[in-house]
This record gives C-alpha cells, structure tokens and sequence, in this order.
C-alpha cells in the first residue's frame, strides 16, 4: 500500500532539506481535523484559505512553515499505518 506520504518520506532525508506541495499541508491539516490532539496545532482554516487582508499576515504564513507542522508531515510519512 503506497502512502500519500510516501513521496515526502524519500525527500525527507536528503541533505538538502526536503519539500512538500501546499496540497501536503492541506491534506495533513485534513486529517489532523478531526482529531482532538493535532501535531499540526498551528494550521487552520484561516492559514489554508486567507481572506484577502488575511493574506499580509506573517503569523499565518509562518503557521505553513513552521516546526510543528514539519515534524507532523516527517511523523505521518515514516509509518502510513499512523493514518488510519
């Protein structure tokens, strides 16, 4: 079974760092949503869709790239299992 994270896992310990599509985030704030306790506590609905003045906010940007959501996307790609 491939894992939608599979892809992020082989990039993930190259030496140049790693990358994930903004598609990656949304999926991962998806799956976190219905959870009560989320890695990814810094996304929300405000981070993935910004309102227009929303959009100038370097707090939700920095909710995109920041540690907690990095280590969530390196935590779900290690063992897809943790998905179900």
């Amino acid at each position: 079974m491939t894992s939608q994270w599979s892809n992020y896992n082989s990039i993930a310990d190259s030496p140049q760092g790693c990358c994930a599509t903004f598609k990656d985030i949304v999926d991962l704030y998806n799956l976190e949503s219905t959870m009560s306790l989320k890695k990814t506590h810094r996304l929300n609905p405000s981070v993935l869709h910004p309102k227009s003045i929303e959009k100038t906010s370097v707090k939700l940007a920095t909710a995109v790239v920041s540690e907690s959501t990095r280590d969530a996307l390196r935590y779900y790609a290690q063992d897809p299992d943790k998905t179900a």
